[in-house]
């Protein structure tokens, strides 16, 4: 029988990169955090053991207090194996951390990923940081990642390369999906910090503004954030530019099907774009997913208008770039990652 390991998470990219995972685990007791409101939570179909509500606290430092406090409660409890976190939140970094406390075992999902530089993204460089300086066994998606980690003198006796569980989610779903038909649309995706300042979310919308002037056939789709809501006055007059509501993942991953390119801030998407043929306009001055780039499957373009309305056009007008663009093999993943974790993990524990 599988080894008892407790998942912690408490975000919708957390939840959607650990369902294969918990899936395919024998033995694994479910805590969810709360740190992303139900409505994004509910969105992805797994239902934890245990469920705390982190939202309602307004500041960082209050919820890490009261994760740290409430899983260590569950982990004194349970007493797992191993913690598992996923990523960079401030869920995973009070998984980490209460594990570690507890002397239990730190397994991290999606190690290595760096900027270096540790505002963008703020704090999530930092989590990252101090989640995998107190792992025991680290998961890392690409030769980029477990390079980082290697970097940091970080042992690699317990480094994995074994490419990102997303893809393997996103395979499921796309299994299960008719066939979309594409059109001449963009789909625009903003829930990062540091794209929340006034003056460099208005440059954003700016360019969009232009990009919708310049290409009147496109619609331009952008389901907004429940955590990001600002004024849109701007965009009322604009017809094809389309203010909608939040998708669930499968709505989402449709959409993305449907769309000529992706404009976003978004990790996640810079990770499954590849595998629907989609390139990316990555709203951000750095990237940890720097393999999209390298790969050219993406443009980091950060929030100047010169470089959005450039590369964007290019990406419309230019066929050949297109093409190359969207013909890549996806670098962070072949939907095998779970296999590949769940038995490691199975031979080591």
């Amino acid at each position: 029988m599988d080894k008892k390991l407790l998942f912690c998470f408490g975000t919708r990219p957390e939840k959607i990169k650990l369902l294969p995972l918990i899936n395919k685990w024998g033995n694994s007791v479910d805590l969810n955090t709360g740190q992303h409101d139900d409505k994004l939570l509910d969105m992805v179909d797994l239902k934890a053991d245990y469920t705390f509500t982190a939202l309602k606290y307004k500041t960082i430092p209050n919820q890490l207090s009261y994760m740290i406090e409430n899983i260590d409660k569950a982990i004194r409890f349970e007493k797992p194996e191993a913690v598992v976190v996923q990523g960079d939140t401030t869920s995973a970094l009070s998984g980490a951390l209460a594990a570690y406390y507890n002397k239990v075992k730190v397994i991290h999902v999606e190690a290595g990923l760096r900027t270096y530089n540790k505002n963008e993204p703020f704090p999530e460089e930092t989590n990252r940081i101090l989640i995998d300086n107190i792992s025991s066994i680290l998961f890392a998606p690409t030769f980029n990642d477990y390079r980082n980690l290697r970097n940091e003198l970080i042992s690699k006796d317990n480094i994995y390369i074994v490419g990102n569980t997303v893809i393997d989610n996103l395979n499921v779903v796309l299994s299960d999906m008719d066939d979309v038909e594409p059109i001449d649309q963009i789909l625009i995706t903003l829930h990062r910090r540091e794209n929340a300042d006034e003056p460099v979310r208005e440059n954003i919308f700016t360019a969009i503004k232009i990009l919708a002037e310049m290409f009147p056939h496109f619609n331009f789709v952008y389901p907004v954030h429940p955590s990001y809501q600002y004024p849109y006055a701007s965009f009322e007059h604009i017809k094809n530019i389309k203010l909608i509501n939040t998708l669930s993942y499968v709505e989402f991953i449709r959409e993305m099907k449907r769309s000529y390119l992706v404009m976003s801030d978004s990790g996640g998407i810079q990770e499954e774009a590849p595998t629907l043929h989609k390139p990316v306009i990555v709203l951000r001055n750095y990237t940890e997913r720097i393999d999209l780039i390298t790969h050219r499957g993406g443009f980091l373009v950060g929030s100047d208008i010169k470089k959005i309305v450039k590369r964007t056009s290019n990406l419309i007008t230019n066929k050949e770039l297109y093409k190359n663009m969207t013909s890549i093999a996806n670098p962070f993943g072949d939907g095998k990652t779970s296999d590949r974790i769940v038995n490691i993990l199975r031979s080591i524990l």
